[in-house]
């Protein structure tokens, strides 16, 4: 649910917890995510903007500015659950993406909207490759309990606000003009699984082709 959404908008923002869950990490140390990384110089700004004008709402992050693809699981030796990666099958799929790499991405970086537990900048894909390249990324269930909508997250809230005062807030953001951006590699990340928002470590950089 978004808060641009006049009739499914959440009622108000969700505080982001103080802690991860011990349930949801089991002791498992890394989780890995497929992602887009951001370097362009004009994108990052429009997201410091973005963080400015939202201030003390938003909760620290150490993470770096990225859109996510895809879900890889839990990094483990021998697979236990439902949400580890299965180490043959991710080595599999990073050798295909290295041999016949997917097509460089071209994006629009929009304007300012927000989850009822995070707010982002829409991204648009008008070539519409983000489907087919998550599906070349799938690993079944990515346990999203809503439809994928590419994004990329200005910050958590450190707060429960109420709908009205988060919907004119988001309004009131004038950056709004389209940002063109194309992605030329495809990463593979890790992040300590006990760690809130913790910085993303590349495992693997995948140039992505230009014909």
């Amino acid at each position: 649910m978004l808060f641009s959404d006049p009739r499914l908008a959440p009622s108000e923002t969700l505080a982001c917890p103080t802690h991860v869950p011990p349930e949801w990490h089991l002791g498992r140390q890394h989780y890995a995510v497929w992602l887009l990384e951001i370097e362009q110089a004009d994108v990052l700004q429009r997201l410091q903007q973005a963080r400015r004008h939202l201030g003390a709402w938003l909760t620290d992050s150490h993470r770096q500015a990225h859109i996510t693809l895809a879900i890889a699981g839990f990094l483990v030796e021998q697979p236990r659950y439902d949400d580890d990666a299965c180490p043959l099958q991710l080595a599999t799929l990073r050798q295909q993406l290295r041999e016949q790499p997917p097509c460089a991405i071209p994006l629009n970086i929009g304007g300012l909207d927000s989850f009822a537990s995070a707010a982002f900048l829409a991204v648009g894909d008008p070539q519409r490759q983000l489907p087919g390249l998550r599906q070349q990324l799938a690993r079944g269930d990515d346990f999203r309990d809503s439809p994928y909508l590419p994004h990329l997250t200005v910050g958590l809230y450190r707060q429960c606000l109420p709908a009205i005062e988060v919907q004119a807030r988001l309004r009131a953001f004038t950056h709004t003009q389209p940002l063109h951006l194309t992605c030329h590699s495809l990463s593979l990340c890790r992040y300590q699984a006990n760690e809130l928002q913790g910085p993303l470590h590349c495992i693997e950089r995948f140039p992505l082709s230009h014909g």
